[in-house]
């Protein structure tokens, strides 16, 4: 929970203590139970008024090291976004593997929930679904049931408010906790079928190779089997339910403010998790190799992005150690040096593939760009972007060591470039980063995907 508020402050929202007139609620788990009871009035409070409520849980992913973040419920019936920009490799990045299913292992398991939890709401007492469903099971199957309360559901239930006397092979299982752990209870998923409303329990067993039993209100029910194939549950296409899954909850890594990644793009291009995508304004007229640079002016637009921003063209190559690039008094607009420079020493003007600053302190760059200034006007006071830019933060402008951030074609390319003669000092000769260099910019031709050259190939995907 501190590290989702702290998130939230670090991308300009301002958590409220105990308020009830917010834009949205941040409650701890959806159990009105115990020290969290009185949740309940708050969620039905913002959720009379049309307003989100965004819940925080433990997951059922990696127990205490991944933790579920929802909207209005923490099962199916709750959003999440999580079939959006699918990252294909999250399961991987996570740590999880997803099992196959291994069928006739002897017993099924019936996970219970907590009567008081909103994702029981409406649902009979739990005694009651716990018979019904014995009941519906023995018509398809014999083997053993092992019924396991909630954790935090009363330690004994007397086996005749079961009602077991009346069902063969069915035993009652305590969960115990595990010391030294926040919320964590021992519970062995090799059964042959894990049946569960729709709670946790389903999903862990579900990827620990158990064929599941499930609700349509349960993040399994895709994977979920029918009663009638209980005894040979028919296979299913796990994949990408289990690639879906893992969007569903985060390590505390992942929530607490570091380095988020932003990409600012067309609206059409994809983009994977974790990045941030920012859909680009689309201005009639400004498209083409000689315009689009024009679009770089919406970085500035603070509804994108509060806070400091370090920016990198897509084809800028990271080679070094780029600490120091952030390492810097924040009272200023930091910027690569336009490379004519090279040509001219007395040019002064950004290369605008490097920049570090604060979108909201120069937001004038953008709120008075006129566009109608730039399209199709041969006057147009600006070559390009860099130009324009330059001239409205000229004042605040600090260069960046030109030792550490270097034209790839001019500088490091073939033994870098000869102006006098316009071409190559040593045509045909591999590349060399100098000592101390961190970024090549590829300005003009060619881009990084356009050469093959060691120095892209280790550092450039």
């Amino acid at each position: 929970m501190k590290a989702f508020l702290d998130s939230c402050r670090s991308a300009g929202i301002t958590p409220v203590e105990n308020s009830l007139d917010c834009d949205a609620v941040v409650i701890w788990s959806v159990l009105w139970n115990g020290r969290m009871a009185k949740n309940q009035s708050v969620y039905e409070h913002y959720r009379g008024q049309g307003k989100p409520v965004i819940v925080i849980d433990v997951g059922a992913l990696d127990r205490e090291v991944t933790w579920k973040i929802a909207i209005n419920n923490i099962n199916a019936t709750g959003h999440y976004g999580h079939q959006q920009h699918l990252d294909w490799d999250r399961p991987t990045h996570l740590g999880l593997q997803l099992h196959n299913i291994k069928h006739n292992r002897g017993s099924i398991l019936l996970a219970l929930q907590h009567r008081k939890s909103l994702q029981w709401d409406n649902m009979p007492d739990l005694v009651t679904w716990t018979r019904n469903s014995i009941a519906d099971l023995r018509k398809y199957t014999d083997r053993p049931i092992v019924i396991r309360p909630h954790p935090r559901s009363p330690a004994f239930i007397p086996r005749h408010r079961f009602g077991m006397e009346n069902f063969v092979n069915c035993t009652l299982e305590q969960p115990m906790r595990i010391d030294d752990t926040y919320d964590k209870y021992d519970i062995d998923y090799g059964y042959h079928t894990v049946m569960n409303y729709c709670s946790g329990p389903g999903v862990s067993a579900a990827i620990a190779g158990a064929s599941v039993l499930t609700d349509s209100s349960s993040l399994a029910y895709p994977v979920s089997t029918h009663l009638e194939h209980i005894e040979n549950p028919k296979s299913v296409d796990r994949e990408q339910w289990f690639v879906e899954i893992c969007h569903t909850e985060y390590t505390v890594e992942e929530i607490e403010p570091t380095v988020r990644m932003h990409v600012y793009t067309e609206r059409t291009r994809h983009v994977p998790l974790p990045y941030i995508k920012h859909e680009l304004e689309e201005w009639d007229g400004v498209r083409g190799p000689k315009k689009s640079w024009w679009y770089k002016v919406q970085l500035f637009n603070p509804v994108y992005h509060t806070g400091p921003m370090l920016y990198f063209d897509l084809d800028t190559v990271i080679v070094g150690n780029i600490d120091w690039l952030w390492q810097v008094p924040s009272n200023r607009f930091w910027a690569a040096r336009d490379f004519k420079y090279l040509m001219k020493r007395s040019k002064f003007s950004i290369n605008s593939s490097v920049m570090w600053f604060n979108p909201e302190v120069y937001k004038t760059v953008y709120t008075e760009f006129d566009v109608k200034l730039i399209i199709n006007n041969p006057r147009c006071p600006w070559h390009g972007d860099q130009d324009y830019i330059y001239e409205k933060v000229k004042e605040c402008v600090s260069f960046y060591s030109t030792d550490q951030i270097l034209s790839y074609r001019w500088q490091v390319a073939q033994g870098g470039y000869d102006f006098r003669f316009r071409k190559h000092k040593d045509p045909g000769a591999d590349s060399v980063i100098p000592p101390g260099a961190s970024i090549l910019v590829f300005h003009g031709n060619p881009n990084p995907h356009e050469v093959k050259d060691n120095i892209i190939s280790q550092h450039w995907c």
